[in-house]
């Protein structure tokens, strides 16, 4: 009984059952922070797969501007 008591003043005087009821609530602490995580991750890579699409456009934009003669048509010819 003497190593019984030792253990338990080691332990901080909990209960075994306190202690996983406070790992339980550490557990659903984690889990909703990883789902957090994981959906910030998802809402990431959307946002830049749209930022790459906008930045392809810009970047045709930016060509078709800076080089005028391939953009627009050629001048009517006068008879």
């Amino acid at each position: 009984m003497a190593c019984l008591g030792g253990f338990l003043a080691m332990s901080g005087g909990r209960t075994i059952v306190e202690g996983m009821q406070n790992d339980n609530v550490i557990r659903e602490a984690i889990e909703v922070q990883l789902i957090t995580a994981v959906r910030l991750g998802f809402d990431t890579e959307e946002a830049l797969a749209e930022t790459a699409g906008l930045l392809a456009e810009a970047e045709a934009a930016f060509v078709r501007l800076s080089h005028p003669r391939f953009s627009l048509p050629p001048p009517p010819r006068r008879a």
